[in-house]
């Protein structure tokens, strides 16, 4: 008897060991070696969210198995699970006028049950239990829960998926603004909770349910209704005309979802609550591992303090008394534009005297976001390469910015694009900031606690309301980094982060002017990115900010080159003006989103003044240059050899000569999601498309945002 009692706890002894290494197996599958992959993290953090899902539901269905299966084996082996132990005897309910219960009947019994006979009346006990009302303490919990997932949600997941997501147009990280972002959801979520709490007797389940769809219909939001967002890149929305679609389908999905809840609590009490709380509970779990892992994305940065992590207007007032590289980069500026405006404005560039305005200039990649690390790299997509390694090793490929750096001048590079998403630290350190003269430690950067939960909030509404809301919180990247980090108008260049700010940059080049640079260097190289005549249209010809309703294209368009004329003004002040190569340029020129073939032509604008050009009024020239041929251009002006820059825009290029220029168009759609780079080539005058021809070549875009 008792071996074979052992044998039966030796094979329950090897299902629990079975068991456990099933469950270190599952664990260990879902603890891999760190991988590292370039894929965008707010989509990442949805992938995440879905495994997580996916988990806790798989562990509910594998510990049920595992009981279950457990149990089956103990009947198997005609184990009782309960020798041993006291087992209370069943009680059995019955109404008094069934207490002479035939013999036939107390047979049915369980051996040994106890009888407790009834009036047929409901106990007191069970009424007392039926009246009693929840406790506050019970319904401060629950709805502690409850708002916790709601402000988790809206207050946490969302701002800091779209920080993590656009890391590379964003002066800051997650790593920031969490603390301040962090403290409103906490008080939030106290005071959402102390509110519903209040509510008593029936009134408080069905608003338990209200504050919890609420917060579902976020997520869902989020998750599933957001397709074809527009990007905030300040462009004008027609939101009825583009998204009718999805304000109809969004709003009646929200008006379900709610509608059903609160029906739910109002018939089902007790379920609802229990229903609510467990969601609320999982879906914050699920929700945490994404957030998480923007987190652990950003780790290494804390655990790599050396070396810069911020831009700063180190050198952005200062030029060189021996030789200086000056590039204005003015976005969406198209040379017809400038065309426009000089008819308009027959005055707007005098003070740029000695300057040659290129007419049949060609950028080479459009938008921004491949435009401008273009100018930086000087790098395009191989045909046989993947658009998602180019992202990458245009940055460890392009050695521009290392020629700028071993020249000895002192370089400085003004922008917040550099399409950093795709850089690990390291690289971000070797490739960019070591490179570059205004590049601080992180701990210049300062946040403005207010702005910048007033900024996230905003953000994290645009994204979670529903299609009829948005327009009330639409933003602008610029927006954000202006919103969220601190400066003062008076505070020195070197303790100040650079931001895309143009009427900010006016007033500071007025008030600071530009003085002679200190330190042993061979001159300066100044590239100065400015919003030019990109929408939003908030600045005027006076290069004042008046806001959308005092501006126009037009008008921004003349305020834009107002800037750079005072700096060239200030310049002649210093007496540096005659020896400067300056370039006046734009990332783009005009271009409209399309998922098609394009069908427009687009020009970025080309004024080049060389060395001891003389004091004439701008030239006019139709030759045909490239942005391919900035790099070369710059580089000599340095004293560089150049060597492996094909040409500059000094070079012998005349009207109606033939040269094949190559850009790279993008279609795109109204989210500003970009689903293919195309390859075009253009043979004669670039205005004109019909000197545009579709190479066929096609890169696809799986994971850019822009």
């Amino acid at each position: 008897m008792s071996s074979k009692y052992s044998a039966k706890r030796l094979v329950v002894v090897a299902y629990d060991t079975v068991t456990l290494l099933i469950v270190c197996l599952l664990l260990n599958m879902g603890m891999p070696k760190v991988a590292y992959a370039y894929v965008d993290p707010s989509v990442m953090t949805y992938t995440i969210q879905a495994l997580a899902g996916v988990a806790v539901a798989l562990s509910a269905v594998a510990g049920v198995a595992f009981r279950r299966s457990r149990r089956a084996l103990f009947r198997i082996l005609k184990i009782d699970e309960n020798a041993n132990k006291e087992v209370e005897q069943d009680v059995c309910r019955v109404e008094s006028r069934q207490s002479n219960l035939t013999k036939e009947a107390s047979a049915l019994l369980p051996e040994g049950a106890q009888v407790l006979a009834t009036d047929g009346a409901p106990s007191k006990q069970s009424s007392s239990r039926t009246a009693k009302k929840i406790a506050w303490p019970k319904r401060f919990l629950l709805a502690l829960v409850v708002t916790l997932f709601c402000s988790f949600t809206l207050f946490i997941v969302a701002p800091f998926e779209i920080v993590a997501g656009a890391s590379g147009d964003l002066a800051f990280g997650i790593e920031d603004i969490w603390r301040q972002i962090g403290l409103f959801a906490l008080g939030v979520t106290l005071v959402g909770a102390i509110l519903v709490s209040l509510f008593r007797g029936k009134a408080f389940t069905p608003v338990l349910a209200l504050v919890f769809a609420f917060g579902l219909c976020c997520y869902i939001q989020a998750m599933f209704l957001n397709n074809g967002l527009p990007s905030a890149d300040g462009r004008t929305v027609d939101w009825w005309g583009d998204y009718g679609v999805q304000i109809m389908v969004s709003a009646v999905v929200w008006i379900v979802v709610v509608a059903a809840i609160v029906v739910v609590a109002c018939l089902k009490q007790r379920p609802t609550r229990f229903f609510v709380a467990v969601l609320s509970v999982v879906l914050v779990f699920v929700q945490g591992v994404g957030v998480a892992s923007l987190f652990a994305d950003r780790a290494s940065a804390a655990d790599n303090p050396k070396g810069p992590s911020v831009l700063t207007e180190t050198g952005l007032f200062q030029v060189s008394e021996k030789n200086n590289v000056v590039v204005f980069i003015l976005d969406f500026y198209d040379t017809q534009t400038l065309i426009n405006m000089v008819e308009q404005n027959p005055g707007m560039l005098d003070e740029m005297e000695g300057f040659t305005w290129y007419q049949n200039s060609a950028g080479v990649m459009i938008p921004t976001g491949f435009a401008l690390p273009y100018l930086m790299t000087a790098q395009t997509p191989a045909v046989d390469q993947s658009i998602d390694d180019f992202l990458v090793e245009r940055w460890t490929k392009g050695e521009f910015l290392e020629d700028l750096h071993d020249s000895g001048y002192s370089v400085g590079v003004y922008t917040t694009t550099f399409g950093l998403e795709y850089l690990t630290n390291e690289q971000i350190d070797e490739e960019i900031y070591s490179n570059l003269d205004n590049a601080h430690p992180q701990g210049l950067l300062h946040i403005y606690d207010n702005g910048a939960v007033k900024m996230l909030v905003k953000m994290a509404l645009y994204r979670d309301m529903p299609w009829l809301f948005k327009w009330r919180f639409l933003f602008y990247t610029d927006d954000v980094n202006q919103s969220v980090v601190y400066t003062e108008e008076e505070q020195m260049p070197d303790e100040t982060i650079y931001i895309m700010d143009d009427a900010r940059f006016f007033r500071r080049l007025n008030s600071f002017g530009l003085s002679l640079e200190r330190g042993d260097y061979n001159g300066a190289f100044r590239m100065i990115h400015l919003n030019g005549d990109h929408f939003p249209f908030t600045i005027d010809e006076h290069g004042e900010l008046v806001g959308e309703e005092n501006s126009s294209k037009e008008k921004q368009a003349v305020g834009s080159m107002l800037m750079v004329s005072t700096y060239i003004q200030y310049m002649k002040d210093l007496g540096v003006y005659d020896d400067a190569t300056i370039i006046i340029t734009a990332d783009h020129g005009d271009w409209v989103p399309t998922m098609d073939l394009p069908d427009m032509a687009t020009s970025p604008i080309m004024l080049v003044k060389e060395p001891h050009a003389g004091a004439e009024q701008v030239k006019i020239s139709h030759a045909p240059v490239s942005h391919e041929d900035l790099f070369k251009t710059v580089l000599e002006a340095m004293g560089q050899e150049a060597l492996g820059y094909p040409n500059t825009t000094f070079d012998s290029f005349d009207e109606g000569d033939e040269r094949l220029r190559y850009f790279y168009y993008i279609t795109h759609d109204q989210s500003a999601t970009i689903h293919s780079l195309l390859g075009y080539e253009i043979d004669g005058d670039v205005n004109d498309f019909a000197n545009w021809t579709f190479t066929g070549d096609v890169w696809d875009c799986y994971f850019f945002n822009h």
